[in-house]
């Protein structure tokens, strides 16, 4: 028979010996943390670009005028083009006259029709639903303060104005393109020499009619190019303005934006924590 020593463990002992497991499990978790940390800015550094939004074409969604701090609020985005609409886009804007980058919200492609009707925009005959303009307006109403410094007196006259201003920049365009009693060169004074008018007289002379029933102007996307808006419809250089763009200048889908002082990480920690709740 075998002869076994039993040295029981001191209270002390075996205290210690929990404080040693404790601490070993929470430097494995700060480790982890840490490696978690590091791959996921080593990811984001190689996967996403940023973009420093400066202006308020797409107020309130990004760059709100009523901002407490200078801080600018930030695009990341993925040299990815396959944005769908009603996504946010970056489109380089040098085929209508400026060299900049814009960001805007993408709202038809080829062969889709666009008109403004009894307060309304129509895309392919049926009402736009938008239901980020829904969550500007209800943001806009429920929080007064956003509305400092915006121009505007409420969240209806965000709207409102908007929505006019956009109508009747895009039927002068229209009207102008129409009128055949200008010559090319009073067009092109007219309008901003973009691709679109450039080609407008050969390839998409039926790209723009008149409705008679609808008592307004309908235009034809044509294929390879694009329409698209800013969220803050007053205050917008865009496809209203100067007619759609070519496919080829959008830049960039917008995947996340930081707004003021936010970042990223804060934000990807935020769908992650939502995903569990």
């Amino acid at each position: 028979m075998r002869n076994y020593t039993y040295n029981p463990k001191t209270n002390g002992e075996i205290t210690t010996r929990k404080y040693i497991l404790l601490l070993n499990q929470v430097v494995t978790v700060l480790l982890t943390a840490c490696l978690v940390f590091c791959a996921l800015v080593y990811i984001t550094n190689r996967t996403f670009y940023t973009a420093e939004v400066v202006g308020a074409s797409m107020y309130p969604t990004i760059n709100s005028t009523a901002k407490k701090t200078n801080v600018n609020d930030i695009a990341y985005y993925t040299l990815i083009r396959n944005a769908k609409k009603g996504d946010i886009i970056i489109v380089d804007y040098e085929n209508a006259g400026e060299n900049i980058d814009a960001i805007k919200r993408l709202i038809a492609v080829g062969g889709d029709t666009i008109c403004y009707h009894d307060g309304n925009i129509l895309l392919n005959g049926q009402i736009l639903k938008e239901p980020y303009m829904e969550n500007n307006y209800n943001n806009l109403k429920n929080n007064p303060d956003l509305l400092v410094n915006s121009g505007f007196v409420s969240a209806d006259d965000w709207k409102d104005r908007g929505f006019n201003t956009s109508k009747q920049r895009f039927e002068s365009w229209c009207e102008t393109l129409l009128d055949d009693s200008l010559t090319e060169e009073e067009k092109d004074a007219r309008l901003r020499d973009t691709t679109f008018f450039k080609n407008y007289s050969t390839d998409y002379a039926d790209s723009v009619k008149y409705s008679e029933v609808l008592d307004t102007y309908i235009l034809t996307v044509p294929q390879g190019f694009v329409f698209f808006l800013g969220d803050n419809r007053e205050n917008s250089t865009d496809c209203s303005v100067f007619g759609p763009l070519e496919q080829k200048d959008v830049l960039a889908k917008v995947d996340f934006v930081a707004v003021g002082n936010s970042t990223i990480y804060s934000i990807l920690s935020k769908k992650i924590t939502h995903l569990f709740a």
